[in-house]
């Protein structure tokens, strides 16, 4: 009997054993991705973890997401190649460009403070830390879930116009004025120098017309008692040329008159001789 009992009380404390090691978060938390407050302890003053991380919670599975930055020196991103816990193993990403290194979908038994152990690529060795999960703000399976009030739908803020840029006219072009074309000097002709006129040689004067002086009737001699007749005035007429007159010769017994006629038609001759000279000279 004894033995029979303790069989009884052994399989009591076992099964009691089992269910406080069930895990809670199976029927503990809603199913959902939730930010939560997130810190990790032991990483010492190189690098540090964000404050916040990611939980989900899928078919009561827990899982977390976190990030951990490079402090000092900013040369390179923290050098984790895999994370593990008691439920899994993830690979880090890491990103020295932003000198950070996350890991995704951490597997974790439970929330608060979970033991996790990361390979360190730069010290090549296995380092473990404490993960501080923050699951207040997550809601309880089987809870009354309150119905989400309905988030009202942002108005879409009209889009302004793009107000038109008013189109620059053109500014026109100045007209070129036209250069005014020289106006060609008149090109001065040649002034016809005056042929010199040969001077006139001297000329013998032009014989002068030649004037027909009537001479003087003739005084007949007395030869006898009765009256002579006079004779009629000699028809030969006296030549002048130039300054020399020819006079016909006249007969004897002209009279005064007809020697004062004679004198007069000398003088004429010779004056206009004169004059006539003279105006050829001057041509």
């Amino acid at each position: 009997m004894r033995k029979i009992r303790l069989l009884v009380l052994t399989a009591l404390c076992a099964a009691l054993l089992a269910l406080c090691a069930a895990p809670a978060h199976a029927v503990t938390y809603a199913d959902g991705d939730y930010t939560v407050a997130f810190s990790m302890e032991g990483l010492g003053r190189h690098n540090f973890a964000w404050p916040t991380a990611t939980v989900h919670v899928e078919g009561g599975a827990l899982y977390v997401d976190f990030t951990m930055e490079r402090v000092e020196p900013r040369t390179h991103a923290p050098q984790f190649d895999w994370a593990k816990t008691s439920l899994g193993q993830v690979n880090g990403y890491i990103n020295d460009e932003t000198f950070t290194c996350s890991f995704y979908r951490v597997p974790v038994e439970s929330l608060g403070r979970v033991e996790i152990s990361m390979f360190s690529s730069a010290m090549s060795t296995v380092m473990d830390y404490v993960m501080v999960i923050d699951g207040s703000s997550i809601p309880e399976a089987g809870a009354a879930e309150a119905t989400p009030e309905p988030t009202a739908e942002p108005t879409p803020e009209p889009t302004p116009e793009p107000t038109p840029e008013p189109t620059p006219e053109p500014t026109p072009e100045p007209t070129p004025e036209p250069t005014p074309e020289p106006t060609p000097e008149p090109t001065p002709e040649p002034t016809a120098e005056p042929t010199p006129e040969p001077a006139p040689s001297a000329a013998p004067s032009e014989a002068p017309a030649v004037t027909e002086t009537p001479a003087p009737a003739e005084t007949p001699a007395p030869a006898e008692t009765k009256p002579a007749e006079q004779p009629a005035a000699s028809s030969e007429p006296i030549l002048t040329v130039g300054a020399e007159t020819e006079t016909a010769p006249a007969k004897t017994g002209l009279g005064l008159t007809g020697y004062l006629l004679i004198a007069a038609a000398v003088i004429v001759v010779v004056g206009g001789g004169i004059v006539l000279g003279t105006r050829g000279k001057r041509k």
